[in-house]
């Protein structure tokens, strides 16, 4: 039996099928529906390009008889697309996808891709106990293997030392220092809650990393000048925070500079924001202070279990190589863009795929994909500059770009 005939020929009549209940709908006048997934990296405000779409949408095929949907987030990856489709089992007439630059700093659903890339079994469950105590003793057994002269020196026989120096490209008679010997607090502790400037500066540090996630970072500087002020008291969860801005920002060096703190809070807090901040350091260095953090994420790993799923993605990418991070995500993005055809497909939604319009280095494995796959694809490039143009010019290329595609396809 020819397994990949029946596939195509299954696949040849949903596409069929599909397009004739479009055009089913077409004919009955029902209003057609168009997804746009995608991250508000690039786009940086996709509310206004989902607008001018919807106005082209409505100048040709008149108001009302198309709507589009936005949904879309910050830092939304290719996996969190793939979720959308299957948990929420949206059934638009057409998805628009623009995804995968935020995959190389958020990697929520890598580890399930390495898991069933790799064959290995399912996280362990293991229940933990998270009190003050139990914190406590995270903090001494991390500080036990950073300041012991056996687990992180090149001539150790652990298999952490191993494993980390394979990791990070040492030889027998290299030894890493970790530079950063990180500590932990827990904000449920009783001393913190009856201190009310403790209790003070966790909303300022919530409001923070909310504007951070949104990208509105000088919005987050603005909160946090309450702790840079001449008269205000720094702490290295704040350092955190201005290292992460100073890096979506391009200020390196300043970014290196607060990163050396290195302090987490609530470690056993699977949702903790921190760790993102963790991801951000590990995948965007090279050398010393990407090693840092895959050294603590392997430490970490081994007193938590399997409860981080950002610790899980860090020790399963597992080098400090930054063009081996870079290939082993673009991997991930393709595998992604599969499942995300396969989902649509079954689902009856045609999926039209875009690139950015600029240059980003989601665009390599993008094109990879509709290269090597019969996918309906749409590239971005004759994009202008947005610093060559106003930026509801930029939009509206982009926009127009879109509706072209949907209108000379047929998709619609």
């Amino acid at each position: 039996m020819n397994f990949k005939k029946i596939f195509i020929s299954s696949l040849c009549f949903l596409l069929f099928f599909t397009a004739a209940a479009t055009a089913s709908r077409r004919a009955a006048g029902q209003t057609r529906r168009v997804a746009f997934f995608g991250d508000a990296i690039t786009l940086r405000n996709p509310d206004l390009f989902v607008n001018m779409l919807q106005l082209l949408l409505d100048h040709h095929y008149g108001e009302n008889s198309v709507i589009v949907e936005n949904y879309t987030f910050f830092d939304m990856n290719t996996s969190q697309v793939t979720s959308f489709f299957t948990n929420r089992r949206l059934r638009p007439d057409l998805a628009v996808i623009l995804s995968g630059e935020a995959n190389y700093f958020n990697l929520i659903g890598f580890y399930e891709y390495y898991r069933a890339r790799t064959r290995n079994a399912a996280p362990r469950q293991i229940p933990q106990d998270t009190s003050l105590d139990a914190v406590i003793t995270l903090n001494r057994q991390v500080r036990s293997v950073y300041r012991s002269k056996t687990a992180p020196a090149a001539r150790s026989q652990t298999p952490l030392a191993a494993a980390f120096r394979a990791a990070v490209g040492l030889t027998e008679r290299e030894t890493f220092v970790p530079a950063v010997v990180p500590e932990f607090k827990l904000l449920d502790n009783p001393l913190y809650l009856e201190n009310l400037n403790f209790i003070t500066r966790i909303h300022f540090y919530n409001d923070a990393w909310n504007y951070i996630r949104r990208g509105e970072f000088g919005n987050a500087l603005r909160v946090l000048s309450v702790f840079t002020a001449p008269d205000g008291v720094m702490d290295t969860t704040v350092y955190y925070m201005l290292g992460i801005i100073a890096l979506n920002m391009g200020s390196y060096e300043t970014a290196l500079r607060h990163f050396k703190s290195g302090i987490l809070l609530d470690p056993f807090d699977p949702d903790n924001l921190n760790y993102q901040g963790l991801v951000s350091v590990y995948m965007s260095f090279a050398g010393q202070l990407s090693a840092d953090a895959l050294f603590f994420a392997r430490v970490l790993r081994q007193h938590t279990q399997d409860m981080i799923e950002a610790i899980n993605a860090i020790t399963s990418i597992n080098v400090v190589d930054f063009e081996k991070k870079i290939n082993t995500v673009n991997h991930w993005i393709k595998n992604d863009f599969q499942n995300i055809r396969e989902v649509a497909a079954r689902g009856g939604v045609p999926v039209l795929f875009l690139d950015y319009p600029k240059e980003v280095q989601a665009n390599n494995p993008i094109h990879a994909f509709a290269q090597s796959h019969n996918v309906a694809f749409l590239s971005n490039q004759n994009v202008p500059s947005i610093d060559e143009v106003t930026i509801n010019s930029w939009y509206m290329a982009i926009a127009r770009n879109v509706f072209n595609k949907i209108r000379d396809s047929n998709l619609l």
